[in-house]
């Protein structure tokens, strides 16, 4: 098989509007196009299992958000960083991206016209605001080579398991403010539940003989004639 991306997103869709024309007849007409953009986080993975224990990963990671409003226009622009690099890595080891990091500050004020400007009197009829964001990114990968549908089947157990256990500590599994009520809990895996066993491979060569064994044997039978009388 070959290697297939594997990809994770977690976006929301913004429209962006294109102005197009048109000529028929000698005529112009222009006309709208509204295209939707992916804004948010963006994760494609494409891995690779070399000889022994090791993976190649061609690891693609995008941040993106919505930005200031362009001028004389509608549309808003777009803030992106982006990573693309491959690395190698041994089976069961751990990488760690980062680097895309984000530091904003915003102030606002607003006043009353004309008495907002009165010197000190004026901070009567006004106010200020302010806020600072800062987001640091950073993604953990642990490639594991499954080499078997035994070791597919524990791995996923367990992560069932981990998120199931996760689910029941919070708030002791209760609603605070609904009294009666339990938190959403996925079910427990049902016991005996196993994937079936892989086929025995065949041992048969390609004309169907089994190694090892006599060779067959054939009867053919031969045309009978009948002696003039």
């Amino acid at each position: 098989m070959y290697p297939q991306p594997w990809a994770f997103m977690t976006t929301r869709s913004t429209p962006r509007s294109t102005i197009s024309s048109a000529s028929v007849s000698g005529t112009t007409s222009p006309f709208t196009t509204i295209q939707r953009e992916e804004v948010g986080t963006i994760l494609k993975v494409t891995p690779h299992i070399n000889e022994g224990n090791s993976v190649q990963l061609k690891i693609e990671q995008e941040d993106s958000s919505p930005g200031a409003k362009l001028a004389n226009s509608s549309d808003i622009s777009t803030n992106k960083r982006s990573i693309k690099t491959t690395v190698l890595i041994e089976d069961g080891g751990i990488i760690v991206l980062g680097g895309l990091m984000s530091d904003t500050v915003t102030e606002s004020e607003d006043r009353v016209p004309g008495l907002g400007r009165i010197p000190i009197l004026g901070n009567l009829f006004k106010s200020r605001s302010g806020s600072r964001q800062k987001k640091n990114l950073m993604v953990f990968i642990r490639p594991r080579i499954m080499r078997d549908a035994e070791a597919t089947e524990t791995a996923s157990e367990s992560k069932y398991d981990e998120v199931r256990r996760m689910q029941q500590s919070i708030t002791g599994g209760h609603v605070t403010l609904l009294p009666g009520e339990k938190q959403p809990v996925v079910p427990p895996i049902p016991s005996g539940i196993a994937l079936p066993p892989a086929p025995a491979p065949s041992e048969t060569n390609p004309q169907g003989a089994t190694p090892g064994s006599p060779p067959a044997r054939f009867t053919v039978p031969l045309p009978q004639t009948t002696p003039p009388p």
